[in-house]
């Protein structure tokens, strides 16, 4: 008696040991099958940031790039790219003002220009800048001024970065 009640305990443990493998074995089978259904987007990158500290002036009354503010995003989802710029500026004289554009792969994004600075005082400024519905993959964001009303404008310690949100 004492073997049979062994041996029913013993088939009753490898029948539920086959059981979780065959269970397991089909829950992988459907993650690779989910995973082959779906195209390969990579690890998306939640964000980066570039930054400098030499003062840089201009007096160009045209839109140019600010000097090392300039980023290529990592590969990110498809989906919305927050960007800020931060920067300690000044303008040579009361008439003058600086003015910034955030640019992602070459088009001015919203809010378009902007006055981002217009004393002669060196103080500390920000804006965030919002790229929507942007394509998966790379992209090149780039900031841009110039100085209205005469003058040079400078900045100093500057930054730029972006986070991929949804």
């Amino acid at each position: 008696m004492q073997n049979n009640r062994s041996f029913a305990v013993a088939v009753t443990i490898t029948i539920g040991l086959v059981a979780l493998a065959a269970v397991l074995w089909l829950s992988n089978q459907r993650l690779a099958h989910s995973a082959a259904a779906e195209p390969f987007q990579g690890a998306p990158a939640t964000g980066g940031a570039v930054n400098a500290s030499n003062n840089v002036s201009t007096g160009s009354g045209a839109f140019v790039d600010i000097p090392n503010m300039s980023i290529t995003t990592s590969f990110i989802r498809t989906g919305d790219l927050l960007i800020t710029f931060s920067a300690e500026s000044f303008v040579s004289n009361a008439a003058t003002r600086l003015q910034v554009r955030c640019l992602v792969d070459g088009n001015v994004i919203p809010p378009n220009e902007l006055t981002f600075d217009s004393t002669t005082t060196r103080e500390a400024h920000s804006m965030s800048f919002l790229a929507q519905n942007v394509g998966l993959g790379p992209h090149q964001i780039r900031m841009q001024w110039r100085q209205t009303g005469g003058g040079t404008v400078t900045v100093d310690e500057r930054n730029l970065s972006y986070a991929n949100v949804n």
